[in-house]
């Protein structure tokens, strides 16, 4: 699957070098059939995810709070990308950038700093068949945006295994309502 070529280069990729995100294999197997040329998605933190996603859906919007990795991937995005840089500040604008966006979204990942507060924030700006995507839900200090999300009526699907060049296992999870767009 390529774990060893990302080990090797520090970086997530798949066995012949293209770009993939940073998340459980298992999560990763599970998405990318179900993904649709029609989905708008939204990710705060941009990286290879970023790359790989723009391929499959129809628009990937990414919020970035490292220059230097915006400047990277900035470099290899297609049109239906728009990444933006925006400085971290601990429950303001970073997280609330979202209601920036004049669309409803099909799937939301959060895979960067104050991810509790903007999995709070972001419910407002997910499509009624919309899903969230949490990577690193098991640590501990995420756990009061999982609690929160299930207060909320989500349910949860939990990915656990290793992902690219780590071998820690982890998990990534999918937050859901009935009738959402991944059919689950």
């Amino acid at each position: 699957v390529g774990w060893i070529k990302s080990f090797l280069i520090k970086e997530s990729v798949n066995k012949i070098g293209e770009p993939i995100p940073w998340v459980t294999y298992p999560f990763l197997e599970f998405i990318k059939p179900r993904l649709k040329s029609n989905f708008q998605i939204f990710e705060y933190g941009s990286g290879n995810s970023t790359l790989f996603y723009s391929k499959l859906v129809k628009s990937v919007t990414s919020i970035e709070l490292n220059k230097d990795w915006f400047d990277r991937i900035k470099r290899k995005i297609s049109p239906n990308v728009q990444i933006i840089l925006k400085e971290l500040d601990i429950n303001g604008e970073y997280c609330r950038s979202i209601f920036s966006q004049d669309i409803l979204f099909d799937i939301i990942i959060i895979d960067a700093e104050d991810r509790i507060n903007c999995l709070k924030c972001c419910g407002s700006k997910l499509k009624e068949s919309g899903v969230i995507v949490l990577d690193d839900s098991d640590r501990i200090e995420y756990q009061e945006g999982v609690k929160y999300l299930i207060s909320l009526g989500f349910k949860k699907i939990d990915f656990w295994g290793i992902s690219p060049s780590y071998s820690n296992n982890k998990a990534t999870t999918i937050f859901y309502k009935n009738n959402n767009c991944l059919g689950i």
